[in-house]
């Protein structure tokens, strides 16, 4: 094989005034043009996108081993890879190296010329099949002028998801966790650290001294003599931005400053490496931060990568630049680097960044600020958006307002650059219709009408396109309570269509089908909950064919289920009339379930870490359930029940350490998230049928009036920012947070709020 098996051309080189933070990521081989200055920042790809890998840097070499290269959750043989790439800095090629073990998890570090890789995950079965994966001891230094591993000792245990760093010569590991084939859904959590010095032959592995915090997916950095640890997940599945540092002359652990990350998933996932006195770090939310030379602060630089990441890869490259290498994004692997020189890093001073053209802005943009793929966004009312209007009025930053025909319920989906939303027409809902409106303008992109399969009457007291779509790279998926489910491509073609009344019998009731799709990476998820026999229904994507089918007994329900991974199993989460259930994404079977649950009917359920909130309109009902049971839990794992807290349309927010709730009456009832005891109550203009959402530090709250009610979070008191009111007809139903835009959903208006 031609060991330059991956010819990835040229590394594409954008460069850009000082102040510019926008970053054009080319494909690879393709050069784009920009102003020339003497800052830059450069961006090339990798082979293929990859998350969880190993990178340094040798001799003005840049090495990659191993990563998750496969759909996120999901591990087999195919989705992990044991490839090992070199590039030379600033010139291009990759060239194909002797490959090893397939790993994801491990730690590569350089030292005195060599490579060492510590660690790590892999997996055995092929896709589709149960997973069998486990963590490994093995350690291995890679001799560049020979082309070969060698083994060394290994570690005392196995380990994964853990990280490592050379200081005065000696190989420091720290943090992760242990996984077997035989532990099968459990995991053990390592409380040791070891430091082995490097040139002794063979090396011995040495016992540090025990550290305060059981933690994976966390980075370490050396600088000043410290080796400092920073975020991750704890062992309460938490995520973390807890830091603490070894300081290795007095061999003692101390507590560090919390690293400040912002987003819903803090420090998970982060990366670091030391430069001189100083550790710098970047997690998900993409600022690059600087650990003061003391230790004390965390301080925000100039620099925002451009293409948000987490379980990439912060190296320097000998040359007073930064990389940052691959990654993990919502819509899935990162294939592109980003360098930043040292000089033109600075503390304290935010770039202001120029607006890239449309075409840029599609090439390079983050996925999880530029979309909102469906029913609460990711299925928390979560966004990572940076800038959202905080102000608006009828005749302040309000960019358009659309007209929708006809009359819809479900709430905007957001992929790139459009919108879209689902509304029906006609005396009895005869006219299914799909939106799409250009972002920029509110100009409609396309439309199409599709004739409903069950004629329902077009009144108050029935659901008028009431679930919410999804939206993904491929295209768009619809479902209206006539059973009509329908896949278009994003120029509004068909791609698939299916009749779930003709094909399972009528939808039954009073007041018609309002649950929303869900979506995996490759499938939808339907819940159908009604007055006569329903299902819980997994369809393929691609074909629009069944995956699996559940039947349910006959309950009223309008809720969402919502889709979330605990311990590394994809799982669907459903709140329903009675029950709240979790089931197996892949095949369907039921994992655990609560009963006797009353009037969880229309608010869906929220996950945070290891808990998922529970919504009802009768007191009893609301509740905290710890995950990780099998089969009926009721009497087991009910956490709390919130005091004196009742929910209605909205679903809970979770934000940090606290949930909240809003009642029929407008009144948001904020629970402590570990007690459920009521921290304080607020009364908004209105009642909500909208669910609340989290954008940093805020929170929005939508009365179906039309005002927005925004707060500081605040655990104590409610803290009002500001009240926004908009001049509407009917109700707010639904909402969409990108970066830059709310966009406002009434049943006939779709409106958008620009940041000034």
């Amino acid at each position: 094989m031609n060991k330059r098996g991956y010819q990835g051309g040229y590394w594409p080189i954008i460069r850009c005034a000082a102040l510019c933070g926008a970053l054009v990521v080319a494909s690879q081989g393709d050069w784009l043009s920009a102003e020339v200055t003497e800052s830059k920042q450069v961006a090339w790809v990798l082979p293929n996108g990859r998350a969880s890998f190993g990178a340094a840097v040798i001799d003005n070499w840049v090495y990659v081993y191993g990563g998750h290269t496969g759909r996120r959750h999901q591990y087999s043989v195919d989705d992990i890879s044991g490839k090992f790439w070199r590039a030379r800095l600033n010139e291009g090629g990759w060239e194909e190296l002797p490959s090893g073990p397939k790993l994801q998890g491990l730690a590569l570090v350089a030292h005195n010329g060599h490579l060492y890789r510590v660690g790590g995950l892999t997996a055995y079965n092929q896709p589709n099949e149960n997973e069998q994966k486990e963590s490994t001891s093995t350690v291995a230094r890679y001799l560049p002028y020979e082309m070969r591993w060698e083994e060394l000792t290994p570690l005392p245990e196995p380990r994964s998801s853990h990280d490592a760093i050379v200081l005065d010569g000696k190989l420091y590991v720290v943090g992760g966790w242990q996984l077997t084939q035989e532990m099968a859904t459990t995991e053990q959590w390592h409380p040791n650290a070891y430091v082995a010095d490097l040139s002794q032959d063979p090396i011995v592995w040495q016992t540090l001294p025990e550290p305060p915090f059981r933690r994976r997916a966390l980075a370490v950095a050396a600088a000043n003599g410290r080796i400092v640890a920073v975020g991750g997940m704890n062992d309460e599945e938490s995520v973390t931005n807890d830091a603490h540092y070894f300081d290795v002359a007095s061999g003692t652990w101390n507590q560090g400053p919390d690293f400040p990350a912002q987003s819903r998933m803090k420090a998970f996932g982060a990366s670091a490496f030391g430069v001189g006195d100083h550790v710098y770090a970047s997690a998900g939310e993409g600022i690059l931060y600087r650990l003061s030379a003391a230790a004390d602060r965390w301080e925000p630089t100039n620099f925002t990568l451009q293409q948000r990441r987490f379980f990439h890869r912060l190296i320097a490259d000998g040359n007073d630049s930064l990389l940052f290498i691959g990654g993990a994004a919502r819509r899935g692997m990162i294939d592109h680097i980003e360098m930043v020189q040292l000089d033109q890093v600075k503390v304290g001073e935010p770039i202001s960044t120029e607006q890239p053209t449309e075409t840029q802005a599609d090439a390079s943009s983050d996925a999880s600020t530029s979309v909102w793929p469906g029913f609460r966004g990711h299925g928390d009312s979560h966004s990572d958006a940076k800038r959202l209007p905080l102000h608006w009025s009828p005749d302040e930053n309000i960019a358009w307002s659309a007209q929708v025909p006809g009359y819809g319920q479900s709430s905007p989906v957001v992929w790139r650059n459009r919108v879209v939303v689902t509304s029906v027409d006609g005396p009895k809902k005869e006219h299914l219709i799909v939106s799409c409106f250009d972002m920029s303008t509110g100009d409609v992109y396309w439309r199409r009408r599709v004739s409903a399969t069950q004629k329902i009457d077009n009144d108050d007291y029935h659901s008028k396109a009431a679930p919410t779509p999804c939206v993904d790279d491929n295209g768009v998926y619809v479902f209206f309570e006539s059973g009509d489910l329908i896949s278009l491509d994003h120029e509004g073609n068909n791609r698939w269509q299916r009749s779930l009344t003709g094909e399972y019998g009528n939808f039954l009731g009073n007041h018609g089908v309002g649950s929303s799709l869900a979506a995996t990476d490759d499938t939808l998820i339907l819940l159908i909950d009604h007055a006569g026999p329903g299902y819980l229904l997994c369809v393929d994507k691609a074909t629009g064919n069944n995956r699996w089918k559940i039947e349910r007994e006959k309950r009223v329900s309008w809720s969402s289920p919502i889709i979330n991974t605990y311990d590394g199993r994809l799982q669907i989460v459903i709140s329903s009339n009675g029950v709240a259930e979790a089931f197996d994404a892949k095949t369907g079977a039921r994992i655990w379930y609560v009963e006797g649950l009353k009037k969880n009917t229309v608010a869906s359920p929220t996950v945070a870490g290891d808990t998922v909130i529970i919504a009802a309109s009768d007191q009893s009902s609301n509740l905290a359930i710890k995950q990780g049971g099998t089969g009926n839990v009721t009497d087991t794992h009910i956490r709390w029940t919130a005091e004196s807290v009742m929910s209605s349309f909205a679903s809970p927010l979770v934000h940090q350490s606290a949930v909240y709730y809003v009642n029929k009456a407008g009144v948001i009832s904020c629970v402590d998230l570990k007690t459920g005891k009521r921290i304080w109550r607020h009364r908004l203009s209105d009642s909500c049928w909208a669910s609340p959402i989290a954008v940093g530090s805020h929170l929005y709250f939508f009365s179906k009036d039309g005002t927005t009610t925004i707060f500081e979070a605040n655990l104590s008191q409610p803290v009002e920012v500001a009240q926004c009111k908009l001049s509407i007809d009917g109700r707010v139903y639904g909402v969409a947070a990108v970066e830059g835009n709310l966009l406002v959903r009434t049943g006939t208006q779709l409106i958008c709020i620009k940041s000034a």
